[in-house]
């Protein structure tokens, strides 16, 4: 069948626990260019990737980050509605349903920028920005941790 998307129309949804070792998903609703509910994605992520959604039915509990924790595929069956008998190809591709845990990014153990602990400052474009609201610069000095120098091996 020629001009068919055969990419993965890929649905998201976070898995919370809800106690006695079950779960509760909530699916993600993300815009889609045909106003479809699943995203075509020439490139799903695999389980243990990081990614970050936005939802389009409101803000995700926890953040817009997670983690890739299981994938189900759903293949058309050559007969079916999607896939007739005689034709070469389906009409679209697979669904596929990927389940995330919020997860804490790439950098979640990152250490704070300054030494100062109650310090809310940060480094942007290599000046110091200060959170809304703050008139005046903490009395304190802005001293970045110190790291110890990279020796190669």
């Amino acid at each position: 069948m020629t001009g068919a998307d055969l990419r993965p129309r890929v649905q998201f949804a976070v898995r919370r626990p809800a106690g006695s070792g079950r779960w509760w998903y909530e699916r993600i609703i993300i815009a889609c260019p045909d106003g479809g509910i699943a995203l075509p994605m020439a490139y799903p992520p695999a389980p243990g990737d990081t990614i970050m959604l936005w939802s389009t039915g409101g803000k995700i509990p926890g953040g817009s980050l997670f983690t890739v924790v299981s994938r189900m595929w759903a293949h058309s069956g050559y007969g079916s509605a999607d896939w007739p008998y005689g034709q070469a190809d389906p009409a679209s591709g697979p669904v596929l349903d990927i389940i995330v845990e919020p997860g804490g990014g790439a950098y979640a153990d990152e250490t704070d920028i300054c030494a100062e602990p109650s310090c809310e400052a940060v480094i942007i474009d290599g000046a110091w920005w200060f959170p809304p609201g703050s008139d005046t610069p903490d009395e304190h000095d802005h001293r970045p941790y110190q790291h110890d120098p990279v020796t190669p091996s």
